[in-house]
């Protein structure tokens, strides 16, 4: 599952598997999108839901 923000600057994507559990470090996708979404101009495309909640929930 990728999540993906896109915007005039162009397109970034991450693997929801780089999510850490809430308690750690949120790992390189975390910080991405805690920095991608509260731009203007983006918009943060979650691509399956169920995958990022039982990613950071820990699930497989």
């Amino acid at each position: 599952m990728v999540l993906r923000a896109e915007g005039i600057l162009g397109t970034v994507r991450g693997e929801v598997g780089e999510l850490k559990p809430p308690a750690g470090d949120p790992g390189s996708l975390g910080r991405l999108v805690a920095g991608v979404a509260p731009m203007p101009g983006y918009l943060l495309q979650i691509l399956d839901l169920e995958g990022l909640a039982a990613a950071c929930l820990g699930h497989p």
